[in-house]
């Protein structure tokens, strides 16, 4: 299967094991149908194990998007290239299909099937629950992103009122003789928060990755490499929210200018 998409780990080598179970159960059915050759012998059998293939590989796709490594997006693409790789590789190893009209035939008879079970309908429901998940996760994103944007503009607006000259009066005052003049104290500058620049860094690493490697790594493998059991202290780091830790900053820094990934 050399045009199936390969999922992140560890649910690629989930699905192989998956995958081994399933063709070990097809290779040993005359063993556990001994008195019953014929119904071991069943065409059944091959079209059971493009089945159990199939949803094991929907599956890992699903909990890669749990775990924040695809979207839901990510898993329907993979899902459905997936399918006619799956059905075509053991239509032609169990029953010597090898015409492209006998594997369109196969597919579009096996559909038939499938799409009516009940593992492909748990498939559907739980990916649009988790394309729901991501969408709201999305929207609080970016109402984050405009509240942090609306800050960093009031602070800006500050910064600059406290910076600006102080007007001229119109009326001049004669300093009495041997008072000192006064110093006027530096004004505050409005504070910058460097948070779009921590994103864009990330941003352009995970593709300096991809470009390098043809892997593409997500945020969660980023924060995992430093041993974070949650996203929370990456996040607060990636958008310089000030309870971010001094401890992170240093470890994602390192990520950064070390390139793990790469190695």
């Amino acid at each position: 299967m050399k045009n199936l998409p390969e999922l992140p780990q560890p649910f690629q080598d989930a699905f192989v094991a998956a995958q081994a179970r399933a063709e070990l159960e097809l290779a040993t059915r005359t063993e556990r149908f001994p008195n019953h050759p014929n119904l071991a012998q069943s065409a059944l059998h091959p079209l059971l194990l493009i089945h159990k293939v199939f949803f094991a590989y929907c599956a890992e796709a699903r909990n890669a998007c749990r775990h924040g490594e695809w979207t839901a997006g990510q898993v329907s693409s993979a899902v459905g290239t997936a399918w006619p790789e799956i059905c075509d590789f053991y239509a032609v190893r169990e029953n010597g299909v090898a015409t492209e009209e006998r594997k369109v035939a196969l597919r579009t008879g096996i559909w038939a099937s499938l799409s009516l079970d009940a593992g492909w309908k748990t498939h559907l429901s739980e990916l649009a629950a988790l394309a729901e998940t991501g969408a709201k996760d999305q929207r609080t994103s970016e109402c984050l992103k405009e509240a942090t944007a609306g800050n960093q503009l009031t602070e800006g607006q500050a910064g600059a009122e406290g910076n600006a000259e102080p007007k001229q009066s119109a009326v001049t005052h004669v300093k009495p003789a041997g008072e000192s003049e006064s110093r006027v104290p530096r004004p505050r500058r409005g504070r910058t928060s460097d948070r779009s620049e921590r994103q864009k860094a990330v941003d352009d690493y995970i593709e300096e990755i991809f470009a390098k490697t043809g892997k593409r790594i997500s945020r969660t493998s980023i924060w995992k490499s430093v041993g974070y059991k949650s996203r929370t202290e990456f996040e607060r780091w990636e958008r310089n929210d000030p309870r971010a830790t001094k401890t992170a900053h240093q470890r994602f820094s390192k990520i950064l200018s070390e390139k793990p990934h790469l190695k």
